[in-house]
This record gives C-alpha cells, structure tokens and sequence, in this order.
C-alpha cells in the first residue's frame, strides 16, 4: 500500500494519542485527526504500556524521555518538552494573572499524572503552601486540556499539545514562563532495520515539528 503523507493529520504535539483516548471511538477519533482516505489503515495505540519492536510490530516510535531507550535502538530527538499554564481566555483576562501563589490559589488547578504544578509554581511563582491550592486531577493529559478549555480552571500541559487550540482562541497561556524538563519526545526505532517507507515518515515528522 503507497504510503499517503498528504493525508496524515497535522502533527499537534502527537495529539492522535489524546484525541483517541478522549473519543474511545477509533472512527470519529480518524475524522477528527483528518485520516479518513479510503486506501489508509488507521491504527491508533492509546497506552501507557511501551510497545515492543517486535512483539508489536512496531516500526517507529515516539517516546517521552531521555536516551538510551533499549539495545539496538536509535534515537533522534523529535522537540523539547516545554510545559506552559493555560486556560479558557473567559476565566483570566488579559492583565488579569494572578500574580504570585496566594493569587493563584483562587483558581482550580487543573491536574494531569505528571503533576507539574509544584514545581512551576516553585520556579515562577516564588512556591506557596500546598495545602493552599484547590485541584482537580486527571489520569491523562487530554482529559485537563479538555477541562481547560471548558473553563474549569488552569492547566500546565506540553505547549505542543495546545499550540493549535492557542490559536484557535479556545486557549490562552496565562504566564510568560515555559518550565522546562529533562525528558523529551524522541523518535525511536531499531538501529539496523532499514525502510523507505519508515524514512519517509520520520521526514514528515521533523518538516512538521519545524513549521
């Protein structure tokens, strides 16, 4: 089957993974992600299990972390983790961010698994009492984003994941500062095992991770 570039979605921050896990429909997880053509098998693996190589079948790979990712695997970095606040535009103003933690503190925090409120609010705004802090948590990302943009309070997500809701003006960055982490988003696939098809992919991945 020829490969279809032109048909795969826009690459979002690798949001296929949140989209289907917030639709638990594969069809309308493929009409959202604008992979519908006729001659393309979708298959989209929603886990926080690490698919094997073999086992799986997998060709290419995108982890989160840091190298090595395993024996005979090659690794190319993909983009930066950078984790930014954000909310629905309705609840902060512009010129209206709290400006410290007690400020904050006012607001729903919203909450994913990897918990990076403490060490934001620490890094950018002078740290408070955890006990001050009012939250809401959520077992996966898409699940804060989706709060967010409902206007249920301030999440921290990878700016990737909601560089186009940004832009669509269902999001705003509510502080200036980006909180930057040592694990990253890494192409991965075996060393040795060779494929135009696999090249080609990873060509598409970097071209949009660059526009």
């Amino acid at each position: 089957m020829p490969m279809l570039i032109g048909n795969l979605p826009s690459l979002n921050g690798l949001k296929a993974f949140d989209v289907a896990a917030r639709h638990l429909n594969f069809r309308l997880a493929a009409e959202e992600l604008g992979v519908t053509h006729p001659d393309l098998d979708l298959h989209i693996l929603a886990t926080d299990r690490i698919s094997s190589f073999q086992a799986d079948g997998v060709d290419l790979a995108v982890r989160y972390g840091g190298p090595p990712f395993g024996p005979g695997l090659a690794a190319e970095l993909l983009f930066e983790q950078e984790i930014i606040a954000i909310c629905n535009p309705s609840l902060v103003a512009e010129g209206a961010e709290p400006k410290n933690a007690e400020e904050l503190s006012h607001y729903m925090l919203l909450h994913d698994a990897h918990n990076s409120w403490p060490e934001y609010i620490d890094r950018f705004l002078g740290g408070g009492d955890p006990t001050l802090f009012r939250g809401i948590s959520f077992s996966q990302t898409s699940h804060a984003i989706e709060a967010a943009i409902a206007g249920q309070g301030i999440a921290v997500a990878t700016r990737a994941f909601v560089s186009t809701d940004i832009e669509a003006g269902r999001l705003r960055q509510v502080f200036d500062g980006a909180l930057k982490t040592r694990s990253h988003f890494y192409l991965v696939k075996p060393r040795y095992r060779k494929s135009e098809a696999v090249e080609k992919l990873q060509d598409w991945l970097r071209s949009q991770v660059q526009a």
